[in-house]
């Protein structure tokens, strides 16, 4: 990447060129297979994924990847002091993410029930319209809305209420 016209270096002289390297387990990085804490923190991390994906539940894949690395002797040390805190940041970090996605989710949902329902609403309106311009009675037109849309003969007498 070359960052020299960005506003971070734009003070530099000479562009700054900035080399990414992956650092997933058993993705054949180099530095990982330099550096045994980084290896060590990257298996970590890759076991709480697969275990999540596993379990769908996020706070037992973080227990249990602490405890399999424990045994393990990945980042033992470490996690036998500090797993408490280890757990509780991730916990927070992903849950965070995950609610973030879930109320985005949660709202295309209710935005798209809403609109569902508009559109019942404003084709049931139609429909009535329609029944009184050729004369239909109350209970004609009840029965057309529920068979056109699959309702009880209740909930179209409801539409039909709030609309009279």
């Amino acid at each position: 990447m070359d960052l020299s016209d960005s506003d971070v270096v734009r003070c530099c002289a000479r562009g700054l060129f900035v080399k990414v390297i992956n650092g997933n387990y058993k993705q054949g990085a180099e530095i990982l297979e330099r550096c045994k804490v980084l290896n060590e923190y990257s298996r970590f991390i890759y076991l709480v994924r697969k275990n999540w994906e596993k379990t769908n539940d996020l706070e037992a894949a973080i227990k249990q990847s602490i405890d399999t690395c424990i045994e393990e002797g990945v980042l033992r040390d470490f996690l036998k002091k500090n797993g408490g805190d280890v757990m509780s940041f991730l916990y927070d970090e992903l849950s965070r993410e995950e609610c973030e996605t879930i109320r985005e989710q949660d709202g295309y949902q209710k935005g798209l029930s809403e609109g569902f329902d508009k559109g019942i609403e404003q084709g049931i309106a139609a429909l009535t319209e329609l029944c009184q311009d050729m004369e239909l009675s109350r209970a004609e037109t009840k029965a057309r809305i529920a068979q056109k849309f699959s309702l009880s003969e209740e909930k179209a007498e409801n539409y039909i209420a709030i609309l009279d």
